[in-house]
């Protein structure tokens, strides 16, 4: 059973290679039928799924898969990306996070720097998304104050009117009786008028002062919520906490005898692939010359708690 098993894996793996991924997830059903506690079988069938974007079929081949072997780096690699398609970010981050760490550990290079790339997607896509529920949630009590305040210069605003209250103190009666004469007629229609003059002109001088106030309150508000919007803007990257080889964001920093930082894994493949010299410098260089920057590695923590 296992043999005929091994031979239906190898022809998925060819089916795989030539692209014909439903013909390999055939092959990889059929040797999973044969020998189910194979856990290979499960990773390559999600892989395919992968390539389908079946999404919820690569969860449950990876979910089986785990069951198998808790610690399959494959696997926890191909479930984080399902959860991340699914926008679970947390679960994704975990096992992400679990799979960087655990091919570190193996020395899975390739899967060390697939995890790491992932894991990156990953925090900031929980970022984004993060920063598009407090910026809803920011316009919408945003647009709260602006509508209070504005309810309030109009409430001021229409006190001013002479007729609020159904108030009669704007009115200045004249009694025909106290007015025997056009003197005095006169006089008592120039100080109505004077007081009229007095208070149009309390009134004006208020409403303009309201005008102002709303108007500084407005600037206030929005100046507010700008400075809340600033902590969601995302920050330059230092160079110095980027790698000279993959120019990303540094995550396992060694530094070597030039000075010159890089990520582990891409300076290791380097010194294997193209040669035992510094990428930079070009100065002679082997693997046991490199040591840990410890320091970068704490730089570059603070800068993700931070940004």
């Amino acid at each position: 059973m296992a043999g005929v098993a091994e031979k239906l894996k190898e022809q998925g793996n060819k089916s795989y290679n030539r692209g014909r991924y439903r013909a390999a997830i055939e092959s990889y059903t059929e040797a999973i039928t044969l020998y189910p506690n194979r856990i290979v079988y499960w990773t390559n069938r999600a892989l395919c799924h992968k390539k389908l974007k079946d999404w919820k079929r690569v969860e449950d081949d990876c979910r089986k898969a785990l069951e198998l072997d808790k610690v399959s780096v494959k696997a926890l690699y191909l479930l984080g990306l399902a959860m991340l398609e699914s926008k679970q970010f947390v679960e994704a981050i975990r096992l992400l996070d679990k799979a960087m760490e655990l091919s570190k550990v193996e020395k899975k290079d390739e899967y060390f720097v697939y995890s790491r790339n992932a894991l990156a997607k990953a925090k900031y896509e929980q970022w984004e998304d993060a920063v598009a529920l407090r910026k809803q949630k920011q316009q919408e009590l945003r647009a709260i104050c602006e509508r209070a305040i504005k309810a309030e210069h109009d409430e001021a605003v229409k006190r001013l009117e002479p007729n609020f209250g159904n108030s009669n103190d704007n009115v200045i009666v004249i009694d025909d009786d106290e007015t025997h004469d056009d003197e005095v007629h006169g006089f008592s229609v120039r100080r109505a008028e004077a007081q009229e003059q007095q208070k149009r002109s309390r009134r004006f001088k208020r409403a303009e002062y309201l005008s102002e106030m709303y108007m500084e309150r407005c600037h206030a508000l929005s100046k507010v919520f700008d400075k809340a919007a600033q902590c969601d803007t995302p920050s330059e990257i230092s160079d110095h906490l980027t790698c000279r080889i993959t120019m990303d964001i540094l995550n396992d920093p060694v530094i070597t005898p030039s000075g010159i930082t890089y990520e582990k894994s891409a300076l290791l493949e380097h010194l294997q692939k193209v040669g035992e010299f510094d990428p930079v410098t070009r100065a002679p260089l082997s693997e046991d010359e490199i040591v840990p920057n410890f320091a970068i590695k704490a730089a570059v923590r603070a800068y993700l708690k931070d940004n």
